[in-house]
């Protein structure tokens, strides 16, 4: 499961005089070849093809000059997560600046960079395109990470894990019948029986797919004094972690998990209500 810590967003569209044509014009093409700078052997390589439209300056950190403009640009790259800097120039418009694209690319398929002009604005993606037929788009939901879509998944990141991020640091309270659980900033949570008031203190992970279909929540026993978020973002905490909870769905008032572990408690549901301390 790769985790994922990127925010980014679509580029407001900068409109420029149209043109006309009323011929459909044979698209130019370029084949950059291979672009291999980790030496990965040639089964690990897959092919992208980018759009006449859509040009990239930058291939992860590295600078590129897959950039002729009103041509279809095809480059054989190593398969893996990557993020492709991309600006977009069409006869209608332009974008303003680069827009970080990121995409999963599994050995032997063909992809194709493509943007789309929604109104002013360009929404970018990445699909499948073997025989050059558009398959699944394989980019990463900008606006699930964000939190800015409706599943429960990017609820749960938007209402429960956002506010306590670096710059916002606030605390969550989880409550229910039996337990408070709060989410604090630095990744630490406090874990309460309302019952017998014993209380334990922690860090806490989170880890999802790319696809973003489902999401994890971790949350260790541990002296916070003793480990840092650092030295626990570096250890086993998904294979240490006493409990384990699935968020299955989530809005801004409630969230219900299932549990994975303990063991003992697998499968079962637990609901809390959502509470914002500033």
């Amino acid at each position: 499961m790769k985790k994922l810590i990127f925010m980014s967003t679509i580029l407001t569209l900068l409109i420029i005089s149209c043109v006309s044509t009323t011929a459909t014009k044979t698209v130019n093409t370029r084949d950059f070849g291979v672009y291999n700078p980790s030496n990965v052997s040639e089964d690990q390589l897959c092919t992208i093809i980018i759009d006449q439209y859509v040009i990239i300056n930058q291939f992860n950190e590295d600078k590129v000059n897959w950039n002729i403009t009103f041509t279809e640009k095809t480059v054989n790259i190593p398969s893996g997560v990557h993020t492709f800097h991309v600006h977009y120039v069409s006869r209608q418009g332009m974008s303003a600046s680069t827009t970080p694209v990121i995409g999963q690319l599994e050995k032997g398929n063909t992809y194709l960079i493509k943007g789309t002009l929604v109104g002013q604005r360009i929404q970018y993606k990445i699909v499948l395109f073997n025989d050059r037929q558009e398959g699944e788009d394989v980019s990463l939901n900008v606006n699930r990470l964000q939190g800015n879509d409706a599943s429960a998944l990017s609820n749960f990141i938007k209402y429960v894990l956002n506010p306590t991020m670096d710059g916002v640091e606030n605390t969550v309270k989880l409550e229910n019948d039996n337990f408070i659980l709060l989410f604090e900033p630095d990744m630490v949570y406090t874990l309460t029986n309302k019952l017998n008031r014993d209380t334990i203190i922690g860090r806490r992970g989170f880890s999802m797919d790319f696809r973003m279909t489902e999401g994890k929540l971790f949350l260790l026993e541990i002296n916070v004094k003793q480990m840092s978020r650092q030295q626990f973002l570096a250890s086993n905490y998904q294979e240490n972690a006493q409990i384990i909870l699935v968020p299955i769905n989530c809005t801004e008032n409630e969230v219900v998990f299932k549990y994975e572990r303990p063991i003992g408690q697998q499968g079962n549901i637990i609901r809390f209500t959502i509470t914002k301390i500033n």
